[in-house]
């Protein structure tokens, strides 16, 4: 299954985002990248004024409580690697 067609099943079972729109493909995929789902939240990535990335020696982490196991993570983010290749 790929994003867009989670998105579609997301809207069509009435599940909205968190400001009460619709899902759209972007908002999906970082559903699908993100690291805090795994325990690793990395914050303060981007140059306030700039927006430009900062060194990863600069960058906030915090561990959290993960919500999924690493391995299923992983196995997702190979899947939409392969995927964004074809």
């Amino acid at each position: 299954m790929g994003v867009k067609v989670n998105c579609q099943q997301l809207n069509e079972a009435g599940i909205r985002t968190r400001d009460g729109g619709r899902w759209a493909s972007m908002p999906c995929t970082r559903c699908f990248t993100r690291t805090t789902y795994i325990g690793r939240h990395r914050f303060n990535t981007k140059h306030w004024k700039t927006r430009e990335r900062k060194p990863e020696g600069d960058v906030g982490r915090n561990g959290v409580p993960p919500i999924i196991a690493a391995a299923e993570f992983e196995v997702v983010q190979i899947l939409l690697k392969s995927r964004s290749l074809q």
